[in-house]
């Protein structure tokens, strides 16, 4: 009797062990897919660069811009300005493009106000990765919105485009190390092209976000480091070049379209200390501008304005 009542329990710890454990792992499977890790098969439309210019891309990188806010309208005026007056190829849109909690929906009405409102007359494509404001809800929208307007573009979580001499990877960097085991798979050793991978959170930056953790600082340096020229960034909301010594790749934060750390200067705020060395830091809201030849690229960082604070350069 006392045997078959001990068996009994155990069989029903067994099944609620089961139990909690198939609902644990639904919920993680739930996360992930709202965080945006199942990719799409096949990028909903496919990316097509044509440069305006032959043998040259020109593009502007911004991140963090979705505040609905005057400093927010004050840098697209001035994106809508530099784009009037010379032939940019894309606008590259670097995450926390709707604050504060990404979209319920393709039709979610803060698209237009965030995004087509301020963005969707420049003519050329906007390619947006996920920020870590823009997956509180649900990544999907961020894709499907590609389909509803001429401007907005981000077919898949994660994605590339390239032209001749360059090419770009596009991560879904809410996934943390995840999405650099899934790079691994596929950023190969170019030297004949410039690469640009492109993300939200920062492998590097002396900001109150600070540096990616160490697991996914490790891993870039273990195995990516070198495979990139440039790592391209927002979630520091600041102006930042930092770049460690005879190593590829430079890292470029440009995470003020919107949000900015003017508060936090006058307040005398500590930031978190970067270990990469930094080269130029900017805490204001701007943007980054970026030219590009088979030969060299030149990099400037423009306040919200349009003007000159810093540039770098690289050639080959």
């Amino acid at each position: 009797m006392i045997i078959w009542i001990a068996i009994g329990l155990s069989g029903a710890g067994l099944l609620a062990g089961f139990v909690l454990g198939a609902r644990a792992a639904f919920a993680g499977a739930r996360k992930l897919r709202r965080k945006g890790f199942y990719r799409l098969a096949e990028d909903l439309v496919p990316i097509r660069m044509e440069l305006r210019s032959p043998g040259r891309l020109r593009f502007l990188a911004v991140g963090d811009v979705g505040t609905g806010d005057a400093d927010q309208v004050r840098v697209a005026a001035t994106i809508g300005r530099l784009c009037g007056q010379q032939p940019y190829d894309c606008v590259l849109m670097l995450g926390d493009t709707f604050y504060e909690t990404g979209l319920r929906s393709p039709s979610d009405p803060t698209f237009e106000r965030l995004f087509e409102d301020l963005y969707g007359d420049l003519g050329i494509p906007c390619f947006g990765v996920a920020g870590n404001h823009d997956v509180k809800q649900d990544a999907l929208p961020l894709v499907l919105c590609t389909l509803r307007s001429r401007t907005w573009r981000m077919p898949n979580f994660s994605y590339g485009f390239e032209v001749p001499f360059a090419r770009f990877f596009l991560l879904n960097t809410n996934l943390n190390l995840l999405e650099l085991f899934r790079l691994r798979g596929t950023l190969t050793p170019d030297a004949a092209r410039w690469t640009f991978v492109v993300g939200h959170h920062c492998l590097y930056a002396n900001g109150t976000q600070g540096d990616w953790d160490l697991a996914g600082r490790w891993y870039w340096q273990r195995y990516l480091r070198d495979k990139a020229d440039f790592y391209v960034c927002g979630h520091n909301h600041q102006l930042e070049h930092l770049r460690i010594p005879r190593q590829a790749t430079d890292y470029v934060v440009s995470g003020a379209g919107g949000s900015h750390y003017r508060a936090h200067v006058a307040a005398g705020r500590r930031w978190k200390r970067s270990h990469a060395p930094s080269l130029f830091v900017y805490r204001d809201n701007g943007l980054v501008e970026f030219d590009v030849t088979a030969s060299r690229v030149d990099v400037r960082y423009l306040d919200a304005e349009g003007r000159l604070l810093y540039g770098f350069e690289r050639t080959r």
